[in-house]
Formats: C-alpha cells, structure tokens, sequence
C-alpha cells in the first residue's frame, strides 16, 4: 500500500505541484536551445534594426554631402592657373599670348580664334561638378550698325591640348600659332588655327554667349558652359586642352576680351564652379560601418 503511494505521487505530476502545460513549455525551451526559432527571429529583428540603422545613416551623409555643395571662381586672380591667347588667320605665324586681349573674329583670311584653359581644376576636392559658368570682359568690338557677333564656345580636343600661349610677336620654337600648334614641329590635330570641326574641336558646342551688337558695351559677358566638360577636366587633368571660341557674324564685326595679361587682374577671365567636395567624411564613416555591424553581432 505505501509503496503504490510513492508510485502514485511520482508519476502524477499534479501532485507535485507541476502542470503538464508547465512541463509542456519547459520542454519545448529545452527541445529549442539558444538556436530554436525564437533566436533566429530575434537575431533576424537585430539584423534588420542595424540594417535600418545603417541606412539612415548613409542618407543623413548623403544629405549633408548635398548641403555642402561649393562654388569656386577659377581666375588669374585667384589661381594664376589662366592661360590664354588667340590664333589670327592673317598672322600665321605670330604669338599673342602675353596681349593685354585676346580677339574672336570669323572673317576669312582675318579670321581669329580665342583659347582660354584653367589649368588646376584637378587640384581642387571636387568630387562633382553641378553647373560652370564662362565670364568674359569685353573691352572692344568693332561691329556695324545692326550687325551682330555671337561667340560660341567649343571643347577643344584633348589632340590639341598641347597648345601653348606664348609671348607677343614672331612665332619661337614649342609656341603655338595659326599654322602649328608647335611652332614649325607639330600641326594642329585638323587644320590651321585649328578650324576642323570634330578634329580640332568638340563639334557640340559647350556654351555660347549672347549676341553683341553695335550697342555692347564695355562689361562683363557670361555663358554658362557643360558641366560634364569642367568635369572631364576635373577628373582627368591630361585631356584639358581648354575652350577655343569661334565668332559666327558679317562682315568685318568682332568682339576683343580682356586676358589675364592686363595689367588688372580684376577684368581676367573666369571660369565660375558650382560642385559637391569630395565626400572625405563619409568616406571615413562608411569604413567604420563593417565595426559596427560586428559589435552588433556580438
């Protein structure tokens, strides 16, 4: 008799105080261990709030890499990384580079054309260039009553891009002129005063500047010029071979700027950057990122 009633407390579980729903859920934690279901979900909700985190965090860099977006005037006052000068149809063998102008003219054999290159783009933390704009001083013109003068502005071709301005007078031996890029060495990739459309230059134009007409005056003059052009130059500083400027007009109508060798330094040409700096920060912070996720893991 004493001996079912050991039997009997044993193997009833009630009478030990335990219910067989306890002893169910007990069971189960055991059967999961620390790998069951219940820890992969929480190990996935960990997952997916660093995941979260994490992209929240790239937005806030992406948006603060945005709200610093920068603007930078490149000019011989500011850089001295201006060079410039003008290739004359009826000077073919003489250097202008050191003129206190430089002459846009498309009349035949007097025709002229303006090179214009900002040198140090590439020195710069420009990450991205979002708008350029082109200023010019106009100093002179010579157009009739009526007549107009547009000048556009073309990417001269990485070909070309070993043009160099020079001083004034009778073409020397690595100075570039009407007849050679490289004075009595090297031709200009097209054609003389480097004039062949897709050769020479870009046949796309990268900017224009507004008609001048017999009522110009003396002032500032500006176009805005290709982004991805400044940026080509920004990424890459071999292929800058700068602007060449063409005139389209009648007769014997032109238009003269300022160069950067006048005597003021505050009429020399300007070439306007609007960009994003390159992202250092974020670049930093994102390297931090794999850290961040492994101490979460733990």
């Amino acid at each position: 008799m004493e001996h079912n009633r050991m039997d009997g407390a044993v193997g009833n579980p009630m009478r030990c105080g335990v219910s067989s729903r306890s002893l169910e859920m007990v069971s189960r934690e055991d059967l999961e261990g620390p790998f069951g279901p219940k820890k992969r979900r929480s190990n996935e909700m960990k997952k997916l709030i660093t995941l979260m985190t994490l992209v929240a965090m790239v937005a806030l860099l992406v948006g603060a890499q945005t709200a610093m977006a920068d603007q930078k005037t490149f000019s011989q006052g500011e850089t001295s990384n201006v060079e410039d000068t003008y290739l004359r149809g009826d000077g073919w063998n003489n250097q202008f580079g050191s003129d206190d102008d430089f002459y846009v003219r498309n009349v035949g054999a007097a025709t002229r054309h303006g090179l214009l290159r900002f040198t140090d783009l590439h020195n710069y933390s420009i990450d991205t260039v979002t708008g350029a704009t082109l200023r010019l001083y106009l100093s002179g013109k010579s157009i009739g009553v009526g007549g107009n003068v547009t000048i556009k502005v073309y990417r001269l071709h990485e070909d070309n891009a070993g043009w160099v301005e020079g001083t004034s007078g009778y073409a020397q031996s690595g100075v570039s002129c009407w007849r050679d890029r490289v004075y009595n060495t090297v031709d200009w990739a097209g054609s003389p005063g480097a004039s062949t459309s897709g050769t020479d230059y870009y046949a796309t134009e990268v900017g224009s500047f507004a008609a001048f007409t017999d009522l110009s005056a003396n002032a500032w003059y500006q176009a805005s010029v290709s982004a991805s052009t400044v940026q080509a130059w920004v990424d890459d500083n071999s292929n800058n071979a700068g602007f060449i400027l063409i005139a389209t007009g009648t007769g014997s109508d032109y238009v003269r700027f300022r160069s950067k060798d006048y005597s003021s330094g505050a009429v020399s040409p300007e070439l306007v950057v609007d960009y994003v700096p390159e992202p250092a920060t974020m670049s930093l912070l994102l390297l931090g990122l794999p850290l961040a996720l492994r101490r979460r893991r733990k």
